[in-house]
């Protein structure tokens, strides 16, 4: 089956401009990858400090601001005192910290090359 340019077309193909993906950064991929290493690790030195080292999890709020700021001054307002929500708060600050580093620098990447 030909279209009107007699360029040959393959079943199923309905002629239109094919989209290509974006070519990932490798740099985007290795920093994210550092930081996401740099926060697994801040996460589980407090686990491996001693008891008498009370600022061990302070690493985690450093990696994860400004979200955990926002986020823990919303819980201290609810007086909730769980330690796995403040866990799972930095974690999620952690992860938007990592895909806004990824996209960042993919995007500056893309922009340069």
């Amino acid at each position: 089956m030909k279209d009107e340019g007699g360029i040959m077309l393959m079943p199923g193909d309905r002629g239109g401009p094919k989209l290509t993906e974006r070519p990932r950064s490798r740099l985007a991929i290795i920093v994210a990858s550092i930081y996401a290493l740099l926060c697994v690790g801040a996460l589980l030195l407090p686990m491996f400090a001693k008891p008498s080292e009370n600022l061990a999890a302070a690493y985690a709020i450093l990696l994860a601001i400004p979200w955990s700021i926002l986020f823990l001054k919303f819980v201290d307002a609810l007086a909730i005192e769980s330690l796995a929500l403040n866990y799972f708060i930095l974690c999620i600050g952690m992860a938007i910290n990592a895909t806004l580093l990824y996209f960042g620098i993919s995007a500056i990447s893309a922009r340069f090359s």
